[in-house]
């Protein structure tokens, strides 16, 4: 298991400007978008090497490494600076498990905002950046295993394209794509999940959650306005789910997270 230590962290409100275009960093650095977007560069980089993060991506940036960066879209980010002395892989990551990589830094930043300097906070800290890092190298693996796209099952890629055109729409109904797509509901499921390893449902939620959040966060539209935006029938049911997936209220992640 990798010896980690976090050396600082800071989770940003609302942001439309990093404070320093470009900096230099004595240890790694994780920078993530929690809601907006952002380009960085590593090192001297040319414009072709510019890469676009947004939620559910990050960058890990190694020691003495310049690393540039500037919002795209108006910006939620989190920022680690940690030792480490393991190797880790360097430049954009996306994560698949978004909802667990969400889960990990709102847990992060609860903890961050009480007394860092006692050890069990430090260590429980510690031990979710390196549970976070263990799941960026595992994920990486079965990535080396995943089939390529080109080989990809048709029909699960029309699938994921109608889910991606339709994940908001209330009235989305997993059993008529499936027969649209000459199959069963099962079959659906499970050449989906076969190929992008999450089933339709899941996929959708993640979406949804994902947009979700950034209104929270962005927005003061109530929680019925965010529900009918995200595809949810009312409040009630979103809230439920929200916190089922997230581990934390709607209104408790606006409170915490807005300036």
């Amino acid at each position: 298991m990798p010896n980690v230590a976090i050396c600082r962290s800071y989770f940003s409100g609302v942001r439309t400007s990093f404070n320093l275009g470009e900096d230099l960093y004595e240890h790694w650095v994780l920078l993530a978008a929690q809601s907006g977007s952002f380009c960085f560069q590593l090192g001297a980089g040319e414009a072709e090497d510019t890469k676009l993060i947004k939620a559910g991506e990050l960058v890990l940036c190694p020691p003495g490494t310049p690393l540039k960066r500037w919002v795209v879209d108006p910006l939620t980010f989190v920022f680690i600076e940690f030792a480490s002395d393991s190797p880790h892989p360097t430049g954009k990551i996306t994560v698949n498990d978004v909802q667990r990589l969400t889960s990990t830094f709102t847990y992060l930043r609860q903890v961050s905002q009480h007394n860092q300097a006692e050890t069990s906070n430090v260590d429980y800290m510690n031990h979710l950046l390196r549970d976070l890092l263990r799941m960026i190298d595992w994920e990486r693996k079965l990535a080396g295993q995943a089939v390529p796209r080109d080989q990809l099952d048709p029909l699960s890629q029309r699938a994921l394209a109608y889910l991606d055109l339709h994940a908001f729409d209330e009235s989305l109904n997993l059993q008529h794509l499936a027969q649209e797509l000459g199959l069963s509901a099962s079959q659906l499921t499970r050449r989906f999940q076969d190929a992008y390893k999450l089933s339709p449902i899941a996929y959708v939620t993640t979406i949804r959650l994902r947009k979700a959040c950034a209104l929270l966060v962005e927005t003061d539209d109530t929680l019925e306005a965010i529900a009918e935006q995200c595809g949810y029938q009312n409040a009630f049911y979103f809230s439920r789910m929200f916190k089922k997936k997230q581990q934390i209220s709607p209104s408790t992640y606006r409170r915490t997270y807005r300036i």
